[in-house]
C-alpha cells in the first residue's frame, strides 16, 4: 500500500509564508467559523479593474478547508459551487469567512461568502470535502492533532485495526 502524505513546504498559493507571489492570508477562528480579510491588486484582474473569479473562487475555498482543518479535520475539496453577486474591483478589501453546513463520516459540506466593507455580498460558495481514506478502503480516523509548528498539521490517525498510520496537511492544500 502507498501512503499519501499531505505536507506543507509553505508554498500554498494562499497562505504560504515562502511564497513570494501568494497572498499571504492570515486566518481567525472562533470556533465556529474561520475568516480572514483580502484585497486583489490590479496584476490579478480579469476584466479592467475587476477580479478574475478564479482568484476569488481559490480564496472561497481555501477559507473552507482551513475551516475544517482548524475543527481537526483532515479533508480535500471534492466539488466546489460558486456564485458571484457582485463584481469585485481591484483593492476592494472583503472578508472572506466559512462555515459547516454538514458533517456526515468523512464528507463534509462546508460554505463560505465575500463581502466588502459596506456589508454587501459579492460572492458565496459551497463545496464538498472529502476526508482521505487508508489503502484498501478503509477509513483515517482522527486521534488528535499533535503538532501544529512551522505551518504543518500532522495528524495521527488509527484503523479500525488499532494499527497506525501518519499524515499531514497544511491549510487549503
Amino acid at each position: 500500500m502507498s501512503t499519501l502524505e499531505l505536507s506543507d513546504d509553505s508554498m500554498c498559493f494562499c497562505c504560504g509564508k515562502k511564497n513570494p507571489d501568494g497572498l499571504g492570508l492570515e486566518f481567525s477562528f472562533d470556533g465556529d467559523e474561520v475568516s480572514t480579510t483580502v484585497s486583489f491588486q490590479k496584476k490579478f484582474q480579469g476584466y479592467r479593474d475587476i477580479v478574475h473569479g478564479g482568484l476569488l473562487s481559490t480564496v472561497l475555498d481555501e477559507v473552507m478547508v482551513t475551516l475544517l482543518i482548524k475543527m481537526g479535520h483532515l479533508a480535500a475539496t471534492a466539488e466546489l459551487n460558486v456564485r458571484f453577486l457582485k463584481p469585485l474591483r481591484v483593492d476592494e478589501p472583503i472578508e472572506v469567512r466559512a462555515w459547516l453546513l454538514e458533517n456526515r463520516g468523512r464528507v463534509f459540506r462546508v460554505a463560505a461568502a465575500a463581502t466588502r466593507a459596506d456589508g454587501v455580498e459579492v460572492a458565496r460558495a459551497e463545496s464538498t470535502c472529502v476526508a482521505p481514506r487508508l489503502g484498501g478502503g478503509r477509513l483515517f480516523r482522527p486521534a488528535s492533532v499533535v503538532d501544529r509548528g512551522a505551518q504543518r498539521i500532522t495528524r495521527r490517525f488509527s484503523r479500525p485495526s488499532d494499527t497506525s498510520s501518519e499524515a499531514s496537511v497544511s491549510p487549503g492544500n
